[in-house]
């Protein structure tokens, strides 16, 4: 069992939504989250806050150790060298995309993915790192158009389906059912045989007439 994560934060919860709503940043806004759900007790436990943030509990560690020693203004100081700077999507941001993926047009491929994050959000994040992220995280997944036919008119498709929806089933082409009632339903009955056709013993190939001592099988 994880044990509960104690970070004392001198801030106001109005005073990090306030900070929240201005910082334009996107990390420094992914701190300021850290310590709103610090603050408002929806992440307890290292383990649960890296998974708000989509953030290990070493780097969730180290937002902590940060904010012990320097304050808020040392935690939203990004000017440093070294440490691990792989891109990543912020909670945020993810949120936003799932949107997105959930919209009828969404996304024909992970790429399309990762133009919509750097256009949009100014984001360089490795074709492998969305994938992990849309399909494991997220649990969604670009849509795939099925194929057309050249001249595909989606209007004319749907007026299809409305007026076909719309007529009972007793509209079938009665010839259309009489066809099928008798080639496809009635393949299992037996064909039908002349009564002087059924063979017998004595007369392999048919030929003798039923009440003539003859045995139909």
């Amino acid at each position: 069992m994880c044990r509960v994560f104690r970070l004392d934060i001198l801030e106001s919860l109005e005073t990090l939504q306030s900070l929240l709503k201005k910082e334009q940043d996107v990390r420094k806004r992914e701190r300021l989250q850290f310590l709103y759900w610090c603050k408002t007790g929806q992440g307890k436990t290292r383990n649960a806050l890296g998974e708000l943030l989509n953030r290990s509990q070493f780097a969730i560690g180290q937002w902590a150790d940060t904010y012990r020693a320097k304050g808020l203004q040392g935690l939203l100081h990004l000017d440093y060298r070294g440490g691990n700077l792989a891109p990543t999507i912020p909670v945020e941001i993810q949120w936003q995309l799932k949107d997105q993926l959930a919209q009828p047009e969404g996304f024909t491929g992970y790429k399309a993915i990762q133009i919509w994050l750097k256009e949009t959000h100014g984001l360089d994040v490795p074709l492998s790192t969305v994938h992990g992220t849309v399909k494991y995280r997220l649990k969604a997944g670009p849509k795939v158009p099925r194929p057309h036919a050249e001249h595909h008119d989606p209007e004319a498709v749907e007026d299809f389906k409305k007026n076909r929806a719309g007529q009972p089933r007793a509209n079938i082409n009665p010839l259309f059912r009489k066809i099928f009632q008798y080639s496809v339903l009635d393949t299992r009955r037996k064909p039908v045989r002349s009564e002087n056709h059924y063979p017998t013993a004595d007369h392999p190939q048919g030929g003798q007439a039923l009440g003539q001592g003859a045995v139909a099988i």
